[in-house]
């Protein structure tokens, strides 16, 4: 589970997590509610949770398409503008991320059409405020994430259809200059939007501090588009059998506890790893079902298995938060990683280059 989310559930074999941020604008009306007992902020939480299923369903279909396209999802963590899709995979064809990227919207837009069409019909009364509002909600999400921004849904559109005609890096590089530019533009205009109307100060004020957070949200999303686009070109054929580890030993699933411990006792190398679900497994004794489990495939750690050609940056993203991966190669485990040893592999790469740059410019000079 992603830092930062609670999780409340799963589809599909899918994690559904909330953000931090959704939980508070979940709480604050209930908050609100039982100090002033005004039924607005009944009205408030209701409206925030078809918000929740409005961004849940957007979410939704871009699972499905990847699914459809073999594409694994880990996890779905949900914000209140929008959601985030953790694919199992770092390296998508432009074709399949183009069509990953735009299901949200267009299942956006097509729930908001829907629900435009059942409040136009529906008798007055309270259905029809909430079908309007899920019209509204539906309409908003889905246009807002065609933003052709990072992290939006819009800039992952954009960098696919730019990365058939100018590559990955240019793509990356130029969407992240343009996501620049939009939120500069969202800024200034809601700037001028709140001068212009006719709110009191603490209205204007909530404006711009709701603009600032989805603004900073958007630059803290591109940067790290762009950056890890700047080391993945940097540590090209850089991959992770550099910063393989080979102090382990491979023991049979059913080697019993006894096996174990004299290995362990006997072995320099502790850490022990084992055939598990369709690849292989971390062994770890620590486990609280270590008292009752009899065998090695009792106490397994399922941990991502990678191939040794894999890029390091590529390698850190799908290791997430295990921070561990077992080294792979026809088959067979040849090492493990950790995030540690890669960031420090990139670190003295990047360095390395850094001083053979300085070298090559001193010695050009005349």
């Amino acid at each position: 589970m992603a830092s930062g989310s609670v999780g409340i559930g799963s589809v599909f074999g899918i994690r559904i997590s909330l953000h931090w941020t959704f939980v508070i604008l979940l709480l604050l009306p209930l908050f609100l509610f039982l100090f002033t007992l005004e039924s607005i902020y009944i009205l408030g939480f209701l409206g925030i949770v078809l918000l929740f299923t409005c961004v849940f369903l957007h979410e939704l279909a871009h699972s499905v398409t990847a699914i459809r396209n073999k594409v694994k999802v880990k996890e779905i963590i949900l914000l209140p503008i929008g959601g985030l899709s953790m694919i199992d995979s770092v390296r998508i064809r432009p074709d399949i991320e183009f069509n990953l990227s735009i299901a949200g919207p267009v299942m956006s837009l097509f729930l908001g059409g829907i629900f435009g069409i059942l409040a136009v019909i529906s008798p007055m009364g309270i259905i029809t405020f909430a079908m309007q509002l899920m019209f509204i909600l539906n309409m908003f999400l889905g246009l807002f994430n065609m933003l052709p921004a990072f992290p939006m849904d819009g800039g992952r559109v954009m960098m696919s259809y730019l990365r058939e005609k100018r590559g990955e890096f240019d793509a990356t590089m130029l969407t992240a200059r343009i996501s620049k530019y939009i939120i500069a533009l969202i800024v200034v205009g809601t700037l001028a939007y709140i001068i212009e109307i006719n709110a009191n100060f603490i209205v204007k004020e909530v404006d711009f501090l709701i603009t600032l957070f989805i603004a900073f949200w958007l630059y803290g999303g591109t940067q790290a588009e762009r950056e890890r686009a700047i080391l993945r070109r940097d540590t090209k054929g850089l991959t992770v059998i550099s910063a393989a580890a080979k102090d382990f030993v491979l023991v049979d699933p059913g080697a019993s506890i006894e096996e174990l411990y004299r290995l362990f006792k006997s072995s320099k190398e502790h850490i022990i790893i084992t055939k598990g679900g369709d690849g292989y497994a971390l062994v770890d004794i620590f486990r609280r079902r270590a008292a009752v489990a009899d065998y090695a495939q009792g106490l397994t750690v399922n941990v991502p298995n990678l191939p040794a050609n894999t890029n390091v940056i590529d390698a850190i993203v799908q290791l997430g938060e295990t921070g561990i991966g077992i080294l792979v190669r026809g088959g067979k485990p040849i090492g493990i990683i950790t995030s540690q040893r890669l960031q420090a592999l990139i670190t003295l790469h990047t360095m390395s280059k850094a001083k053979k740059g300085r070298h090559s410019a001193h010695g050009t000079g005349l």
